[in-house]
């Protein structure tokens, strides 16, 4: 199901658009990776 955008707000559409995504997992399998040659990019959940 395509929302337009002349119909939908940005917020709607994303949410749905959400739903679709894989994570970054799948597509890593997907491409025959092993979790374990992810590098880890972004936010850290580590503590200072």
């Amino acid at each position: 199901m395509a929302l337009d955008p002349t119909k939908h707000a940005d917020w709607e559409i994303a949410e749905y658009a959400e739903t679709k995504m894989k994570t970054v997992y799948q597509l890593a399998e997907e491409m025959g990776l092993e979790k374990e040659e992810l590098l880890p990019h972004g936010h850290c959940a580590t503590e200072t």
